[in-house]
């Protein structure tokens, strides 16, 4: 067994004890919890969660043993070129009822290592193409949240940032604080532009001079337009579009 640095876990009860922190102080980790309601900032664990739950629920229906179901997750490769979790812990191929090749060649910590690199950085880059970052909120901002119960928007106010990532705490107008991560909240004041941000132009008064006058062209000497050649006139009957021309039909159509 060995320590960790930080846990990131849910809100849930156990966490939130006591217990569990003075268990954090005395093993030396920080912990740190996702927002409320908004179990995407924990999505490798709560998509790993719902893997398992759904396993479990299958060998219930179909009889068959848990602890196998278990074992075929975790002896499952990653994909077809970085092994099995349970590899990567043991140092050596797990054996489960699966059919599978397996095979005697085992890659190198290395080129796991580089390889586990490689796909988190793909997986990054598709998320980071639809992703961007929300405008920070500052203390005493009005927002809108949004209530989980009834699905409508009310009005509260920013109270502090959280040391967690992307959540604030903000009271609502019944006295209630609620921490919410910053795609719950959303901005209904305008932003505030800092005086040393403001550009303000100043036009060159001979250049506005001379957008005032009203300059008369001037015509004498100057040859005569040549005019417009009279439209040709179109028979009543025959159809045309808005612009005058005339539609004509194909030939194939004629009869």
């Amino acid at each position: 067994m060995t320590l960790s640095s930080k846990n990131v876990s849910d809100n849930g009860r156990h966490f939130d004890s006591s217990t569990y922190r003075d268990f954090a102080t005395q093993w030396g980790f920080s912990h740190v919890t996702s927002s409320p309601h908004y179990p995407r900032s924990n999505g490798f664990i709560e998509r790993m969660i719902q893997t398992v739950k759904n396993t479990l629920k299958k060998a219930k229906v179909s009889g068959i043993d848990p602890n196998m179901a278990l074992l075929c997750i975790r002896a499952t490769p990653i994909d077809s070129r970085i092994p099995s979790p349970a590899e990567l812990l043991y140092g050596r191929k797990m054996k489960d009822n699966l059919p599978t090749r397996i095979r005697n060649n085992s890659p190198g910590r290395d080129d796991v290592n580089h390889r586990m690199q490689l796909r988190q950085q793909s997986q990054k880059y598709h998320h980071d193409k639809s992703a961007h970052d929300l405008a920070p909120l500052s203390p005493g901002q009005l927002v809108r949240v949004q209530d989980q119960t009834s699905r409508h928007w009310i009005t509260a106010t920013v109270r502090e940032q959280c040391h967690e990532p992307r959540s604030y705490l903000v009271e609502t107008p019944n006295g209630r604080v609620l921490r919410r991560n910053r795609q719950h909240l959303a901005d209904i004041e305008p932003r505030r532009i800092h005086h040393d941000e403001e550009v303000t132009k100043t036009p060159d008064p001979h250049t506005r001079e001379e957008m005032t006058l009203d300059p008369t062209p001037d015509i004498r000497g100057s040859p005569a337009p040549n005019p417009a050649p009279n439209p040709v006139p179109i028979p009543n009957h025959q159809p045309t579009t808005r612009s005058g021309r005339v539609i004509k039909k194909p030939e194939k159509l004629t009869y």
